[in-house]
């Protein structure tokens, strides 16, 4: 929810599906901004944002690589991608992870645990292996890879995007918890389910689904679609 502003702001926002009007009305006031997923821009994403794409970093949501075309309108910002990234932002180191589970490539149930995935029924462990068998679409390039988790778990940052919530959610995965714990995160951002709340989860790690842009609140008459970092982090632990 945007909230008052002032002093070095840092705006989130999830799940935009092509709406860009609200990152455009408040990017202005933001020293940086991150996108958590589905973007899936109209046009190439750079001239999109125009003077705002320098300062913009996102993540791949599901919805990003349905078509070739939602993918070719990122390259030309595709270093701003966080996945399997941990960058400086402000003071805050902060990682990103790209997509959801899918049980074709990764067939994780919301309690599994990070340490078996060796036992899962289904796992195609990396991408290179996930290009050999040709008669899986396009549309996995944005499932999250074995490798993925455990590249990510030998990294640590401050902060985690993602797209698919942890299990604080209903429709979360302990997983992405794990993740977080062996990374010392913090604060873990998703979108996906297009809900803002806020939630905690095991090691005083606390979470911020965001909603879609522009969808407001009617108790607090806010966007539950954006959110300023500083009014969510530093803070105690829960």
């Amino acid at each position: 929810m945007v909230k008052k502003g002032g002093g070095v702001r840092t705006l989130l926002v999830a799940d935009p599906h092509g709406d860009y009007s609200q990152i455009l009305a408040h990017g202005p006031r933001a020293k940086r901004i991150i996108i958590a997923g589905d973007l899936e821009p109209p046009d190439d994403l750079r001239t999109i944002l125009g003077p705002l794409a320098d300062k913009t970093w996102y993540i791949l949501g599901n919805h990003d690589a349905e078509k070739p075309e939602q993918l070719a309108r990122l390259e030309s910002m595709s270093e701003r991608c966080l996945h399997r990234k941990v960058v400086r932002i402000g003071d805050l180191r902060v990682a990103g992870l790209n997509g959801v589970f899918n049980g074709k490539i990764l067939n994780a149930s919301g309690v599994d645990r990070i340490e078996d995935m060796e036992d899962l029924s289904v796992c195609i462990p990396t991408r290179e292996a996930w290009l050999q068998k040709r008669r899986l679409g396009m549309e996995h390039v944005t499932a999250i890879f074995k490798e993925d988790l455990e590249a990510m778990a030998e990294m640590e940052a401050d902060v985690l995007i993602l797209h698919e919530a942890p299990e604080c959610h209903p429709n979360g995965f302990q997983m992405l918890g794990d993740l977080a714990r062996y990374m010392g995160v913090r604060l873990v951002l998703h979108g996906h389910h297009h809900e803002h709340y806020e939630g905690w989860i095991e090691g005083g790690i606390k979470v911020l689904g965001l909603g879609t842009p522009g969808g407001i609140d009617p108790a607090t008459y806010l966007d539950e679609g954006l959110e300023w970092l500083e009014d969510v982090y530093p803070f105690p632990s829960g």
